[in-house]
């Protein structure tokens, strides 16, 4: 993976451009019922695409779905 230092201009405008995608992929999962239950920098990857970053949201492994964890506490 590579690094690249950004200035405050243009972190904000990352910030913005990957945001708004990944609020709206939460939220067509929890229209599913389904909860990511570990979303955190390490599960977001940004992949260049046409000079664009693309975020994808990763790591599913702890996710709950309707069926034995439907209705869970989490404590």
């Amino acid at each position: 993976a590579r690094s690249v230092r950004l200035d405050a201009t243009s972190a904000r405008a990352v910030t913005t451009r990957v945001a708004a995608p990944l609020c709206a992929a939460l939220a067509y999962l929890h229209e599913r019922s389904i909860i990511h239950r570990d979303l955190a920098l390490r599960n977001v990857c940004l992949q260049p695409v046409a000079r664009r970053l693309v975020a994808k949201l990763t790591d599913f492994g702890l996710r709950c779905a309707p069926g034995p964890c439907a209705g869970a506490v989490r404590l």
